[in-house]
């Protein structure tokens, strides 16, 4: 299963917008839920209603099943919005399920990090010696991936070890933040003059290679499920960002396009298309589009909102899950 995590800087930016404006801040029913888009279709459908989404939402395997936080709580609910049911956890935070569907891991309010089958039963303490920000199963199942305290990367194997990749790490983890095999692990951070470049981590010989070496921070970096491919972005100049798609090992950097600002980049789960929500400069909000991975077939999705925060391709690459929150006043 895979798991998206809120990005919670958009929203606290969101907030303090509002407040600096002196306006009161009310939620409308209908705008915190989660809403299901079919790519057949081209329809938009709203799955829950008047919930308060926190953070993590995810696919069965099989896609027919989405998987979501409300008021600390993992709920499941059918694609049509029926056949609810809790996972009762206690005080979580975020969470994320194993690509078998079987297990959870997950971080409670003192930020310690559990592991638990996804009926809900078999609990498990992992780690309470180093506080647990957000977490990413790897795809085999073995280790997570953990922001850690300090702004440390590292992995936390099944018996609770936890070997750091790296430091002054600065970004959430990206959804795709493992190559296919569960060998490699891509990452951004700041180089030694400041600028944020692409690293790889590997696993088998525990070293980290920089693959980006630019002059403008890059950004982003989200590793294609079927190939050794990256997709990021790089701020080419104030207010414009271009989308780039290289091969894990650095070469063949190409420009898929140039627009705005990219937020919320995800592959689809063919390893063909890549979404993101792009800024529109005349209209002065962000879109959600879709392009191939080879720059063609761009196009804007006005079927989902322009306010959605976070979204996530099914495993079958047929729907796209997505949150919308929206203040208003």
């Amino acid at each position: 299963m895979k798991t998206i995590k809120f990005n919670y800087f958009v929203a606290f930016a969101l907030v303090v917008l509002l407040i600096a404006c002196e306006k009161e801040i009310t939620y409308e029913r209908g705008v915190n839920d989660l809403y299901l888009y079919s790519i057949t279709d081209d329809t938009t459908s709203q799955i829950t209603d008047n919930t308060n989404i926190g953070g993590s939402f995810s696919f069965s395997p099989d896609s027919k099943k989405i998987y979501y936080l409300d008021h600390k709580n993992i709920y499941s609910i059918n694609l049509d919005g029926t056949g609810k049911t809790s996972i009762s956890i206690p005080s979580l935070m975020h969470f994320d399920l194993s690509s078998d569907g079987k297990k959870i891991a997950y971080n409670d309010e003192k930020f310690r990090l559990f592991l638990i089958n996804s009926d809900g039963a078999n609990k498990q303490l992992l780690v309470d010696s180093r506080e647990i920000y957000s977490l990413k199963w790897s795809p085999d199942g073995e280790k997570i991936l953990c922001f850690l305290s300090n702004n440390e990367l590292g992995i936390v194997t099944l018996d609770g070890n936890i070997k750091t990749i790296t430091s002054n790490f600065n970004s959430f983890i990206p959804e795709e933040v493992w190559s296919s095999d569960a060998k490699k692990i891509v990452f951004s951070k700041y180089d030694s003059n400041k600028i944020e470049q692409i690293y790889i981590y590997n696993l088998i010989n525990d070293s980290v290679i920089q693959i980006t070496h630019s002059l403008k921070p890059c950004s982003q970096a989200i590793w294609n499920p079927i190939k050794n491919e990256i997709v990021y972005s790089i701020q080419s100049k104030k207010d414009v960002s271009d989308l780039m798609i290289m091969n894990s090992d650095g070469t063949e950097q190409k420009t898929l396009i140039k627009q705005g600002s990219f937020l919320s980049l995800h592959w689809a789960k063919d390893g063909t298309q890549i979404s993101f929500m792009v800024s529109d400069s005349i209209k002065h909000e962000f879109n959600f589009a879709i392009i191939d991975k080879n720059g063609n077939d761009f196009r804007i999705i006005n079927k989902i909102h322009y306010d959605c925060s976070e979204h996530l391709w099914s495993p079958d690459s047929k729907y796209i899950i997505y949150h919308r929150i929206l203040f208003t006043y």
